[in-house]
């Protein structure tokens, strides 16, 4: 029995198994289908080139210049960081790693999406753009952290092909690059393609960090739930970690909509972009409520003093039989986390 030619598919698209083959021992190009326009990939041994990821970087301007003509609210932005253009770079993540200018550029899209960076924007959000990539128990939105999501990705395949069965990929790297030695026993080499480096370039990070290739083992073990390995245990292993917060439970609950959570979020941490803190930053504005035209606008004046606040407050106090009213962000998160 011979191979149809004509009827072999690679990526989705039709080609001859000759041509493959004759592509591959040069600058073959991985095609991802299921869009008008494949993303291509390079798969040859020559190191990668910040030019190559070109198509990558067009496709994330675009989808984020075209969104922010659009009247979105930070829930909505994180929602789009999150799928669309989280789903653009997971599959290059799931290949190599990404070059350092390549993640600097793309990190620089999303916040410039995120933010609506603007001289005079009124919507500036005031909080740290690497506190975001934190989850919501760290007082982040629970983006994720590029660089860490790549080298989790990552050390998957290295947990692959160390593990004892013979799957077709482990089993071919086995033989041709590693020479049916341990991964832990091999050195990077020149002719390795692009995506084998980075697996190398994983397993030094994780050798330094546990000091011994039996005791990386046993983390890469450890990051298995029923012998699958589970890249959202690897990626909070590599990503920075940040003290969790006392208020968290109070607010991040299925109930909540994801709108009203990052809005309660901000609030807490005062980095809303009130006229009070506009003001800081050197915006030529009256430092005026916008509602009651009264007193300065601040965090707790809009959430308490504010009069339709306080008969808010009020109902609900009523509501719930309880005696008392807090005056400020503080005093009243601290109150909703021990339970009065």
């Amino acid at each position: 029995m011979q191979v149809a030619l004509s009827r072999s598919m690679v990526g989705g698209r039709s080609t001859g198994l000759q041509q493959l083959l004759l592509k591959e021992n040069s600058n073959f190009e991985e095609e991802l289908t299921g869009d008008s326009e494949p993303v291509h990939r390079p798969l040859n041994t020559a190191r990668t080139s910040v030019g190559m990821y070109g198509i990558l970087i067009n496709k994330i301007q675009a989808a984020t210049q075209q969104w922010s003509s659009k009247f979105l609210s930070y829930a909505g932005r994180i929602q789009l960081l999150n799928t669309v253009v989280f789903g653009l770079k997971n599959f290059w993540c799931a290949i190599a790693l990404l070059p350092k200018s390549v993640l600097k550029t793309i990190n620089k899209m999303c916040k410039t999406f995120f933010g609506n960076i603007a001289d005079n924007d009124r919507r500036m959000v005031d909080k740290s753009w690497s506190s975001i990539y934190s989850p919501l128990a760290e007082g982040g939105f629970g983006v994720k952290e590029l660089l860490s999501w790549n080298k989790a990705l990552i050390s998957k395949w290295l947990w692959l092909i160390d593990q004892p069965h013979q799957g077709l990929w482990s089993a071919w790297h086995k033989a041709y690059h590693l020479s049916s030695c341990s991964i832990w026993d091999t050195t990077i080499q020149d002719r390795f393609t692009e995506s084998f480096r980075s697996i190398f370039i994983v397993k030094d990070d994780l050798l330094a960090a546990t000091g011994s290739p039996t005791a990386a083992k046993t983390l890469l073990q450890d990051w298995c739930t029923r012998y699958k390995f589970t890249v959202t245990t690897s990626y909070n292993w590599f990503r920075p970690r940040s003290p969790t917060i006392h208020w968290h439970k109070a607010i991040s609950q299925k109930v909540v909509i994801p709108r009203h959570d990052i809005i309660s979020s901000l609030a807490y941490q005062k980095k809303l972009a009130t006229i009070d803190k506009l003001t800081l930053k050197g915006l030529m504005i009256p430092n005026w409520c916008i509602l009651c035209k009264k007193d300065n606008e601040s965090h707790d004046h809009l959430f308490f003093d504010f009069s339709f606040s306080r008969v808010v407050w009020q109902e609900l106090m009523d509501w719930n039989h309880l005696a008392g009213r807090s005056n400020t962000i503080d005093r009243s998160w601290s109150g909703a986390c021990n339970g009065k």
